[in-house]
């Protein structure tokens, strides 16, 4: 029997009003927060203050920023061709795996294209680059497929069909260098453009699709599809935020505890079609000791969503919906400190079981 709150409530102190909860139960958890709903039900928000200022605002799309320099990276059935870095470049080619090394102060425009089994892409640089990614296909049967060691912004620009992945077998041991992610930037990552990507993530490694040691950001444009595997990590992993303002962006995940999207800040959803599918259970954490589940997206801060779809499928025992912070839930002003949802349409379905004190919530 399903039941609508008459009244608004409020969350953020941005009071919405008009939410519909039908038929059984489904949660949407903000940690100690929980609002029960029909699996697969729509839960609409209507109110759409004004967001991407401040804080939340992305890095500038690829268009406003200026490049100097142009280098172009073929890769081919024995050797990728590298043509453009020369003066401040360093390049390494070995077979399809390439090392570019650069020393300038101007930003570069990198073009990616061909197709390799047994290759990759590495970039040390300074300044801010952009890196396209034009009809490529690479797969790295031992560790990342891109590894951008620079903590400055990479634009990452998708033109036609492309494809990165690692290996069953891959060990992703690059010495001191700890790449993350079948596409990784110890920097900023900001998606553009109006092509496909698939990212899989197929390692025994608990290595993620995509990860930065700051912020992603997927703008208006891609269709990106992230698979991580049952020995894989996260599907998508940012240390400082996740901000989705367009797009097309489809996630699944397999290994126990991982998430679909995880950040150690805040993840904000503005615009776009997101669908994310989590199928991995629980297990011990062993640096905590603790069990813990799957989610399919984790906010260490908070979870805010302005626009756009967001889709979540958990069908794993223990396995959550959205879970963000430790924030208290008030149940006379039925607010959560923080969290926000705005506008845009959500939908959360769990289905699995408690298992070792661990609960399956939306």
């Amino acid at each position: 029997m399903g039941f609508v709150f008459g009244t608004s409530f409020e969350m953020n102190k941005v009071t919405t009003t008009n939410v519909t909860f039908m038929r059984k139960y489904i949660s949407i958890l903000f940690t100690l927060f929980l609002m029960t709903a029909c699996a697969g039900d729509v839960i609409s928000y209507t109110d759409d203050p004004a967001a991407g200022s401040g804080d939340n605002a992305p890095d500038g799309s690829i268009d406003d920023t200026e490049f100097t320099g142009s280098v172009s990276v073929v890769f081919g059935d024995s050797e990728a061709t590298v043509t453009g870095a020369s003066g401040q470049f360093s390049t390494v080619i070995n077979g399809n795996c390439v090392a570019i090394t650069y020393t300038g102060g101007e930003n570069v425009f990198y073009t990616l294209s061909g197709s390799a089994a047994d290759g990759s892409f590495k970039l040390y640089s300074d300044v801010r680059q952009a890196v396209k990614l034009s009809d490529l296909t690479l797969t790295n049967p031992s560790d990342a497929a891109i590894d951008i060691q620079s903590g400055h912004l990479t634009y990452i620009e998708v033109e036609g069909t492309c494809s990165l992945s690692d290996g069953t077998s891959a060990s992703y041991s690059s010495g001191s260098e700890d790449s993350k992610a079948v596409l990784f930037s110890e920097g900023s990552l900001l998606f553009s453009g109006s092509g496909t990507l698939s990212v899989n993530a197929v390692n025994s490694a608990g290595k993620s699709g995509i990860a930065s040691d700051d912020h992603i950001v997927f703008s208006d444009g891609p269709s990106i599809t992230v698979c991580a595997g049952s020995g894989a990590g996260h599907g998508v992993k940012a240390n400082d935020y996740v901000q989705i303002s367009g797009g097309s962006l489809n996630i699944s995940t397999k290994a126990a505890m991982k998430k679909g999207i995880t950040s150690d800040g805040y993840v904000l959803v503005e615009g776009g079609v997101s669908d994310i599918t989590v199928s991995g259970g629980v297990a011990k954490d062993s640096d905590s000791g603790e069990y813990k589940g799957s989610a399919g997206i984790k906010a260490d801060n908070y979870f805010g969503m302005t626009g756009g779809s967001l889709t979540i499928t958990n069908s794993a025992n223990g396995g959550k919906g959205i879970s963000a912070g430790d924030y208290d839930y008030d149940e006379k002003t039925h607010a959560v400190a923080d969290s926000y949802i705005t506008g845009g349409e959500l939908r959360v379905t769990t289905s699995g079981s408690e298992v070792n004190d661990v609960s399956a919530k939306g």
